[in-house]
């Protein structure tokens, strides 16, 4: 669901609130202390009320009113067991369930892996369950949830949940891959780009996001993109992921990603979808 463009509050605090703490009663999670609500107008235009306290953070979708981004770092600083308890399937099931808990979609949701994960004290005491959205049986490039499940009792750790990209006006592949491949490889070759070896093709919804267009050229603004169904054409070189994002309708290249030469490894908490912060925020602080 796309936030709307506005520079108030849609959903009230007491609303989001209310969202907030039913979540954490529904998963067993407790805030004690001074709680202190924020709202923030953020630059993607995914407007969001904050609720903090204790080492716990709620974030509420300011256009649905749904929980989209929970963490309890009070689970991260304490000592974990070594055993691993809870199985692999189970942790998945119990992922589903807690988004469900959130009040989220899981019909669109697609199990993209489930390993265990190492907490900030060193010990593995977690599975890291990720998601992939996908409609009629496409993958959408950036859309995903994580969600974090205790390896020992199976209780929620934390969840992140990013599943806002509109649908593609248009689901039709008439561009055969062969030709796909060919206009990705002519088209960054009159760049000056010289790709590597061919690694995977494979159908994808993707945002029209101009990425190989030179800088004057590019359409990109800050609201949220249109996305169309499109060939992903992934090489090895020159960065260690090339990626050229082929329209399937059309032939047109319309994006594309690339990454470090060298990738950095950070820890799997950082992968948790959220969003950043900007100075544009009001603060609303209770002892509710």
């Amino acid at each position: 669901m796309q936030a709307a463009d506005v520079d108030q509050p849609v959903t009230s605090a007491s609303k989001s609130l209310d969202s907030a703490n039913k979540f954490m009663d529904r998963v067993g999670w407790k805030m004690n202390g001074e709680k202190k609500m924020e709202w923030s107008k953020e630059r993607d235009h995914r407007n969001q009320w904050s609720l903090e306290a204790d080492g716990v953070i709620v974030e509420v979708d300011d256009a649905s009113g749904l929980v989209k981004h929970a963490m309890n770092r009070n689970w991260d600083r304490k000592e974990h067991g070594k055993k691993v308890l809870i199985s692999a399937e189970k942790a998945t099931e119990l992922a589903i369930k807690y988004m469900t808990l959130a009040g989220l979609a899981v019909d669109e949701a697609k199990l993209d892996s489930c390993k265990p994960s190492s907490t900030y004290v060193g010990e593995t005491g977690s599975w890291t369950v990720r998601f992939k959205r996908a409609t009629h049986g496409y993958v959408y490039e950036g859309d995903f949830a994580l969600v974090r499940i205790d390896s020992e009792d199976g209780s929620l750790a934390s969840f992140g949940y990013n599943f806002d990209s509109p649908e593609p006006e248009s689901m039709q592949a008439q561009m055969p891959m062969e030709t796909a491949i060919a206009n990705a490889k002519d088209y960054l070759a009159k760049q000056g780009i010289e790709l590597g070896s061919l690694v995977s093709s494979d159908l994808a919804i993707v945002p029209h996001n101009d990425y190989w267009e030179p800088d004057a050229k590019k359409k990109v603004s800050s609201k949220q993109l249109a996305h169309r169904l499109a060939w992903v054409v992934t090489f090895d070189g020159p960065w260690k992921k090339t990626q050229v994002w082929v329209d399937a309708e059309t032939g047109l290249v319309i994006g594309g990603v690339k990454s470090l030469d060298i990738n950095d490894k950070k820890a799997i908490i950082n992968d948790v979808p959220t969003v950043n912060k900007t100075e544009d925020t009001q603060n609303i602080t209770t002892d509710l």
